[in-house]
């Protein structure tokens, strides 16, 4: 996609728009040495770097959730006047508190709701809404986040902005995105559970919620 990568998170949106450089070659004089050497400059371009956006998304969506985590632990702990300091993923407090941190690490965890959502919203705000004007796209506003999109309307949606170049290429980028995201679905999801009093998305996240409560002494804590 020839666009800005957006990353959302309750306090503001990251906009990723990583540009092409070209090499320019310049000769200077350095007064000290009294010599004259090449220096090789890279200027920005306003063509997109589609290789470099392609290989950090994965890395800046993790780094801006982690991020996140850390910015909540820390507002919990100012909030009860609790001195708080990083070093980066390490939270310094004293005795008092410093049992405190792990279960509001826990949490914080927990209020991110389930992880089906947080990849669904990325997924709408990158690859589905910008394209919403000239697309007959699937009814969002009554898909709940932590359901899976349909495989069938994402094939048909993905493959209607294939490029009118390398054809077969798209469709089998489109097919290894459905892969990985199928099997998202399937480790977070799991399959559907008959005569369950909660909803199926729901029983996998909820025993992994279950498997952190009261787990806080797992956590390395230093004194």
């Amino acid at each position: 996609m020839d666009r800005a990568v957006f990353y959302s998170i309750p306090y503001f949106t990251t906009k990723q728009d990583y540009m092409s450089f070209i090499k320019s070659n310049i000769s200077v004089y350095e007064r000290s040495t009294k010599k004259r050497r090449r220096v090789t400059l890279s200027i920005p371009t306003e063509k997109r770097d589609r290789r470099k956006a392609q290989s950090s998304t994965c890395a800046n969506f993790i780094h801006q959730k982690d991020a996140y985590i850390a910015m909540k632990v820390v507002e919990s702990l100012l909030s009860q006047r609790a001195p708080i300091y990083t070093v980066h993923d390490n939270f310094i407090t004293t005795p008092h508190y410093v049992k405190v941190v792990p279960d509001i690490y826990t949490k914080v965890i927990f209020n991110m709701d389930h992880p089906l959502r947080i990849i669904n919203e990325f997924m709408k705000i990158n690859l589905i809404l910008p394209y919403s004007h000239t697309h007959d796209i699937y009814n969002l506003y009554n898909h709940k986040d932590n359901e899976p999109l349909p495989s069938d309307y994402l094939t048909d949606f993905l493959n209607s902005l294939s490029p009118v170049k390398d054809k077969k290429k798209w469709r089998k980028m489109v097919s290894d995105f459905l892969n990985c995201y199928n099997r998202y679905v399937d480790a977070v999801c799991g399959n559907q559970v008959i005569d369950s009093e909660e909803p199926s998305n729901d029983v996998k996240w909820n025993k992994f919620k279950q498997l952190l409560e009261n787990r806080s002494q797992n956590y390395s804590v230093h004194y």
